[in-house]
């Protein structure tokens, strides 16, 4: 889902070239979605990596405890939830530290091409 968002704010800022009579408030608009949707997803991929972290811990701690069966189930969804995270660490999206997004690092819009005919 993350992978087709970033698509989909891709194909929005490729667009707002093609747009005629578009206000600079228009691009800030169409800016800000893509960097909120950006830094979502960053902060997604920190949390998961936190959460997957904390549960393996847990999950060291708790299987002294634990029958071995349910320790197996418990540690194959920790594995596979740690498989997600890296699926997200792939996408391009900016830095998350100390609980803020450097949006930033964002790729720049792209420019606007001029008009082919002017008229004065």
């Amino acid at each position: 889902m993350a992978a087709r968002v970033i698509a989909a704010d891709r194909a929005r800022l490729r667009s707002l070239a093609f747009v005629r009579d578009l206000t600079q408030d228009q691009v800030a608009d169409a800016s800000a979605r893509v960097i909120e949707n950006r830094c979502l997803i960053a902060w997604v991929r920190a949390e998961l990596r936190e959460r997957t972290a904390s549960y393996r811990y847990a999950l060291e701690h708790a299987f002294i405890a634990m029958p071995q069966d349910q320790a197996a189930e418990t540690e194959r969804s920790v594995k596979a939830l740690d498989a997600h995270r890296h699926v997200l660490d792939g996408l391009p999206v900016p830095p998350w530290r100390n609980g803020l997004c450097d949006a930033g690092a964002l790729e720049p819009l792209p420019a606007r091409p001029k008009p082919l005919v002017v008229k004065g």
